[in-house]
């Protein structure tokens, strides 16, 4: 039979949106909603422009709307929601042959049945409000043991393959599968019930008499993957790996989510179901498509301008104007709008800096640790700060490199934030509401990884460090510590131990970045780029001298017992542990809070255009 459609479009006027918006809203929440803010909560504080948003519906674009089934039939939708409903079930059970309707009865005892979960959402289409509904499996309540999991590429690893189309003049397309977590066979079935007032009248008419109901339940008999079930991402990607095996294709051996052509130049890396391919000529491309579209239903967008919610710009020419930028432009804005946060209040200047910096007290005088003795904040504002560092963690790890330290800071106190957290969260807005559509360029190199690591030491709260790294793929050549290309990661947490001198925090960071580049290391590797000797620049003499033996330590069994791993990892020549001063030490920016004038000269260093470091200031 022809495939039902799963979602249904109504074009509407301006009016009928604001209409549809605010009623959606007011089968989640009784109360009166207001379009423009939903939760009001005046701040205890005259001094802080925080009006928290309390509803977890809300998406970032005001109609997308997400809802279960029973708060969208409270809506004055409720004719629309069940014709998307209706075409949910005969996707399920006639078209895909998903499930079927078995006695109750008959169900062994020893089996567990799990609940149908129809969840709705809305979008504002091209012709309209579209309305979606997606039965799920109650992943809750389930008899599934053993591995769930499904390895997918970290954003890691897509920087390294853009970096490896950009230096090799390749091409980029992005794929993307329809319902490619459903349809997969199970290893064993399961058992779901669907209650009577989750079938539409339609539906109730259309199945008839098979609906057995006991009561006011119906059994159904899962046999192939859908949302919800914990095993379906990893037998979805079984299923991949053993369609594109016959095809020369085979995940890599290091690098989970990557995928390698056995003789032809083709890799891709797949997250959930989203493919971004590097190939050399469109044969290779024709292939892959070719091999997947012998299963699969794809949308194809030959020019790979999005993934990942990334807008990539592919900018072709010689090797000295190649590039690739990523950026998120609008996130910013739309962040903040989902926060419900207004940069314009209590506004006092520009802010170039994501936190406060107190000058350092230098002198005779002792320094004693700044502690946060401010109220703890309520409930909403506690919220509103977790909502934040959501919101701006993802953006902030791709792209903005500026604002990673401050979210990481802000992410270690949501547990129990304070009035002091919650100014620290306001300034952070600012500044991005100041500095939004930050940009990282790729140019082209050979594929060198180079590291930085460095520590602040005792610079947070309870006695402890922090750890600041950067990688990046440059040129081979004696300047290799000064170039500066787009980072492909960079590292700042707390060290996860506490230290007694900077000696040891500096050797500790060192292992921790080495660590995270050895997994950088193997995916090069695994993409075709093997690496020699990997520098990792520090700017300790003393952990330098500890670790290249040019000094002979002293009372070290604390750092004998933690971080010798790196001593055989230099001795092995798998690292080249180098020092340079603090100056050319990009890792040092990731470390502590810095003035706002240090922060305006590392932007130009760390986002685009990457200004190279130079040798007479450093960075």
């Amino acid at each position: 039979s022809p495939r039902p459609p799963s979602s249904y479009t109504t074009a509407v006027s301006d009016n009928q949106l604001r209409s549809h918006t605010t009623s959606a809203h007011r089968a989640c929440y009784p109360k009166p909603w207001s379009p423009r803010l939903v939760f009001t909560a005046p701040p205890r504080d005259a001094g802080i422009g925080v009006e928290p948003c309390a509803s977890a519906a809300v998406g970032v674009d005001s109609t997308r709307i997400h809802l279960s089934y029973r708060q969208a039939l409270r809506s004055l939708e409720r004719d629309s929601w069940e014709r998307s409903a209706h075409a949910e079930l005969l996707r399920l059970v006639e078209s895909t042959d998903t499930m079927q309707f078995i006695d109750p009865r008959k169900k062994p005892r020893e089996r567990v049945a799990s609940y149908y979960n129809p969840r709705c959402s809305t979008k504002l289409g091209a012709d309209g409000i579209i309305y979606r509904t997606r039965g799920t499996y109650g992943g809750n309540i389930t008899d599934v043991t053993g591995d769930r999991s499904s390895p997918s590429a970290s954003l890691q690893t897509v920087k390294i393959l853009l970096n490896a189309a950009v230096s090799e003049d390749a091409n980029l397309l992005t794929l993307d599968f329809r319902d490619f977590y459903v349809n997969s066979p199970l290893e064993r079935s399961k058992c779901m019930w669907i209650s009577r007032d989750q079938f539409p009248s339609e539906s109730l008419a259309h199945f008839g008499d098979t609906l057995n109901f006991l009561n006011n339940r119906v059994l159904v008999e899962v046999t192939k993957g859908m949302y919800g079930l914990p095993q379906a991402g990893r037998l979805a990607q079984a299923r991949l790996e053993a369609h594109l095996e016959p095809h020369g294709y085979a995940k890599a051996p290091h690098t989970p989510g990557l995928f390698r052509h056995q003789t032809r130049s083709t890799v891709f890396a797949l997250v959930v179901d989203d493919f971004l391919v590097k190939f050399q000529n469109p044969f290779g491309a024709a292939h892959l498509r070719a091999a997947l579209e012998e299963q699969y239903e794809l949308t194809v967008d030959t020019e790979a301008r999005r993934y990942l919610g990334l807008h990539i710009q592919y900018t072709r020419g010689g090797p000295d104007t190649r590039a690739i930028t990523i950026s998120m432009p609008g996130y910013v804005a739309q962040a903040l709008a989902k926060l419900n946060f207004d940069p314009s209040k209590n506004r006092r200047g520009r802010h170039d800096a994501p936190d406060l910096y107190t000058p350092p007290q230098y002198g005779s005088a002792p320094q004693f640790p700044v502690t946060d003795d401010s109220t703890v904040a309520d409930t909403s504002e506690q919220n509103f700060v977790q909502r934040a560092v959501g919101c701006f963690m993802y953006y902030s790890r791709p792209v903005d490199t500026t604002l990673h330290t401050t979210v990481c800071r802000l992410g270690s106190q949501q547990s129990r934030p304070t009035r002091r957290t919650l100014l620290a969260t306001t300034r952070m807005l600012q500044y991005a509401a100041d500095h939004p559509d930050a940009a990282i360029t790729f140019r082209p190199s050979d594929m060198v990884l180079i590291g930085h690591s460095d520590l602040s030491f005792l610079s947070e709260t309870e006695e402890r460090s922090r750890t600041g790294g950067y990688e990046s793929l440059g040129k081979r050549g004696t300047d290799l510590p000064l170039q500066n290309n787009g980072p492909v990661d960079h590292v700042t947490h707390i060290l996860d131990c506490k230290v007694t001198s900077a000696h040891e925090g500096e050797y500790g960071a060192a292992v921790v970045n080495a660590q995270r580049m050895s997994n950088t290391r193997r995916t090069l590797d695994d993409m075709g780029y093997p690496q020699a000797a990997t520098q990792l620049i520090i700017d300790n003499a003393t952990a330098h001298g500890v670790i290249t033996e040019s000094k002979n330590p002293r009372r070290s069994k604390a750092v004998d017992m933690r971080f010798k791993w790196l001593d055989e990892q230099h001795r092995r020549g798998i690292f080249a542990v180098t020092w340079l001063p603090g100056k050319y030490n990009l890792a040092d920016y990731f470390t502590k809070v810095d003035p706002a004038a240090h922060h305006r000269r590392m932007r130009k260093v760390t986002l685009s255009p990457h200004d190279p470091i130079d040798p007479s200031k450093g960075c």
